[in-house]
């Protein structure tokens, strides 16, 4: 990778003898020169980030689309394609795919995507070593090399377990593609609806300080704990009816009954579950600021599209 290494002396990331340290580890050890600055701490992930999309002249990767990354919307996209172009789908927007790459896509590839597939490219840059973890999350296959350690640190959810993939029954190519997250493969083996919020429960404590899992059981919000009815809440059964993240100031203090953890709410994020129209289930995410980060609600977001999966042959 001689231009990322002449652009880091270049803009003073890292002095000559460090890069050829650099150049010398890789060439013993394979791999490349950004995944080895990381490992032995010569330079932060985000600063190898914004050098390399400099170098290969990119918008940088932000961490809300690596939060946005999901198997089930990457798989819209045709893989085979994907690794051809190499390209990390993220989601389709209007007539443009957001991608992630290495490599910026010339205007005749450019091209070539727009005869195959209708679309434009919306390519945004991540360095050598992000392009190839996230290629083997992509298509599920376990992570168990050189770049174990670094994904673990800096990505684990997209660690792919040799274990895990060991274990697993036998797919076809196309349904191994089709895999979901971590969250899915837990919620594919619960016996009930029950159990299967209790584990987004689980998962949304783990990055939610202030959050609550509602069964919906007609007019009756339940939690193991408490119960509420829709109409006790001034406007919730119009939330209720939408199929997105519902964000709100808390100017109603009926509202804050939704995220008890913490009476000093200022705003909440809903997320309901709908399954073959029927109302099953409310994700609630709560902050005691005046917002919510983004990246939190599109994690909420991609939590409920994953439940609503797992639900679809289990009603509540």
């Amino acid at each position: 990778m001689p231009e990322l290494s002449q652009h880091l002396i270049a803009e003073g990331y890292l002095e000559k003898g460090q890069i050829d340290l650099l150049n010398n580890r890789s060439a013993l050890m394979g791999g490349t020169i950004d995944q080895h600055a990381l490992e032995m701490g010569l330079i932060g992930v985000d600063e190898v980030i914004s050098a390399y999309a400099e170098c290969i002249k990119l918008p940088s990767v932000r961490p809300l689309d690596l939060d946005r990354l999901s198997l089930q919307r990457s798989a819209a996209f045709p893989l085979r394609l994907a690794a051809r172009w190499r390209f990390i789908p993220v989601e389709q927007i209007g007539l443009s795919w957001q991608v992630l790459s290495d490599q910026n896509p010339t205007k005749t590839l450019r091209e070539e995507v727009r005869k195959t597939l209708g679309v434009e490219v919306l390519a945004r840059a991540i360095p050598t070593f992000l392009f190839k973890l996230l290629r083997r999350w992509l298509e599920q296959q376990p992570v168990d090399d050189e770049l174990a350690l670094l994904t673990a640190r800096l990505y684990p959810r997209f660690s792919v377990s040799p274990n895990t993939a060991t274990q697993a029954p036998q797919r076809t190519a196309a349904s191994t593609l089709l895999e979901p997250s971590h969250l899915s493969y837990r919620l594919a083996n619960c016996a009930n609806g029950k159990q299967a919020l209790s584990i987004v429960s689980e998962t949304l404590n783990t990055w939610a300080l202030n959050h609550e899992v509602w069964r919906i059981q007609g007019p009756i919000l339940k939690t193991d704990q408490r119960a509420l009815t829709i109409d006790s809440i001034d406007g919730l059964s119009e939330r209720l009816d939408q199929d997105d993240v519902a964000y709100l100031s808390l100017t109603d203090p009926n509202w804050a009954e939704l995220c008890s953890q913490d009476l000093a709410l200022k705003t909440l994020a809903l997320r309901p579950i709908h399954i073959h129209t029927r109302r099953v289930a409310l994700l609630v995410i709560g902050s005691q600021s005046t917002n919510i980060d983004e990246r939190m609600l599109a994690r909420l977001d991609e939590t409920a599209a994953t439940l609503t999966k797992a639900l679809e042959s289990q009603l509540i």
